[in-house]
């Protein structure tokens, strides 16, 4: 009877025993502690849970071990596995996999040859848009469509009514009449001062746009004139007020009338063939000579005027950096198989660089590294040559190396390209070269439609693109130049 209780009693003792190593097993738990812990502060750590996965290149290194409330934030303690070696200069990031992922600690690794002591503050590194954030508009974004489709429904609702009576019937026909007749009077009067009111709008666009950019500042500096012309400073205050300045002016009047007789006297002198200008028009001979030259003029200008000029502009909104990226370009094709192409490129991440600050957190002061952008003016130069429906593009390319390829369908309307530069970049966040793809639609030769990928190769800088643009050929120059010396 003993022994069989003593096999009971050992029985339930190894199942214990197996229960406990499964619990620890499963749970992740451990009797030691392993690895070391480094510290991290995030304005918000929304969605970050305790044992959340801490990893470098997508690759798990450790775990978050616990999350404090501490001034101005969350800090995170990081428990890192012992045989992972970080590099000083690093920092971090709460990042997500997918919109409705699990939030993550996402490590920068570092370029400095020190290793990472333990008990050291990371820096934070700009990490995903906010779950909150991006579901907050999802839920936004349905309220609205829900309000449309009762707005649609109750319109639906009320033309059925309308529809029902022979009175309403009558009214509808009226109306769509009466929308005929309009339409075909606005049509007649858009085609007849279609010229007209495309230059007016063009004027008034320029117009807007140049009190948007500059009223500000214009009208400041209106103000600060006519306060200093009330108080008699400058020259228009000293001319108001001051007598001297009077005299001054009146002055320098009487040399001006003394300097048009100087000028009568020598066109006196042009005419009586005397002079240069005077031989110039009164010799038949200088006349010649004069005549060759602009002949040889006009031929150089007709050689240049065989260029076939293309003139655009086109704006692309990048959807993960939230920012604009404009460019004007210009193409001159002397031949139709080759054709040399010049741009400005307005890059919101045109120029990259690290700066190192001291930051004391709970008495310990601590560097931290941050990764500056700022808006830059890039430039272009390519060589281009086009095949049926392929073209090739080489050359500098928003101030670096670049290559390029197009592919032409629908008699150029849809065009697809490719382009890699940058093949050695300053930025951190892109270690590969920049690899982009664009799909593009021209409407009526002018409106460019595009949409595409950027920075294809660098996880962390990949974004998607929209845009629009213009694209002027030479009929189309020539008609906006003529237009405006009528004008």
């Amino acid at each position: 009877m003993r022994l069989t209780e003593a096999k009971v009693g050992m029985a339930v003792l190894l199942a214990v025993v197996a229960l406990s190593y499964m619990t620890f097993k499963v749970g992740g738990l451990s009797f030691g502690e392993k690895g070391y812990r480094l510290f991290v502060i995030f304005p918000d750590v929304g969605g970050l849970t305790i044992r959340a996965p801490v990893q470098i290149a997508g690759v798990e290194i450790g775990e978050v071990e616990q999350i404090d409330l501490v001034d101005g934030g969350a800090r995170v303690t990081l428990r890192i596995q012992s045989g992972i070696k970080l590099h000083a200069g690093g920092s971090a990031a709460l990042k997500a996999s997918g919109l409705l992922g699990d939030r993550f600690v996402g490590i920068i690794q570092g370029n400095e040859k020190e290793l990472i002591k333990e008990g050291v503050t990371l820096a934070t590194a700009a990490g995903e848009m906010e779950i909150n954030q991006l579901t907050g508009q999802a839920s936004d974004l349905m309220t609205r469509f829900a309000r449309v489709a009762d707005n649609i429904n109750l319109f639906v609702e009320g033309f059925q009514q309308t529809f029902k009576t022979e009175e309403g019937k009558n009214s509808v026909t009226d109306i769509v009449t009466h929308v005929r007749s309009l339409s075909a009077g606005i049509d007649s009067f858009v085609s007849k001062n279609q010229g007209a009111m495309g230059r007016s709008i063009a004027n008034l666009e320029e117009f807007t746009a140049f009190l948007n950019n500059e009223g500000d500042a214009l009208l400041h500096g209106l103000t600060e004139i006519t306060e200093k012309i009330a108080s008699g400073e400058g020259t228009m205050g000293k001319l108001v007020y001051d007598q001297s300045a009077y005299d001054k002016l009146s002055g320098m009047l009487d040399d001006l009338g003394k300097s048009l007789k100087q000028v009568q006297l020598i066109t006196d002198k042009m005419q009586r063939g005397e002079g240069t200008l005077g031989k110039l028009i009164m010799d038949d001979s200088a006349y010649q000579n004069l005549n060759t030259a602009l002949k040889g003029v006009s031929n150089t200008l007709g050689r240049v005027n065989r260029f076939k000029t293309d003139v655009g502009f086109h704006n692309e909104y990048q959807l993960t950096e939230n920012e604009n990226k404009g460019y004007f370009s210009v193409s001159l094709s002397p031949q139709r198989d080759k054709y040399y192409l010049l741009e400005a490129v307005d890059d919101p991440r045109g120029e990259v660089s690290l700066t190192q600050r001291l930051n004391t957190s709970n008495g310990v002061p601590t560097t931290l590294t941050e990764l500056e952008t700022k808006r830059r003016l890039k430039f272009s130069a390519l060589l281009g040559k086009r095949l049926p429906n392929l073209g090739f593009r080489v050359g500098l390319m928003e101030n670096t190396f670049g290559i390029g390829t197009d592919l032409y369908f629908q008699d150029d309307r849809v065009k697809l390209s490719m382009d890699a530069w940058e093949f050695s970049s300053d930025d951190p966040l892109s270690p590969s070269p920049r690899l982009k793809v664009t799909a593009q639609y021209e409407l009526l030769h002018h409106i460019q439609f595009m949409a595409g990928m950027d920075q294809i190769l660098n996880a962390e800088r990949e974004t998607f693109f929209a845009g629009v643009g213009l694209r002027f050929e030479d009929d189309d120059l020539k008609y906006l130049l003529l237009s405006g010396a009528v004008k």
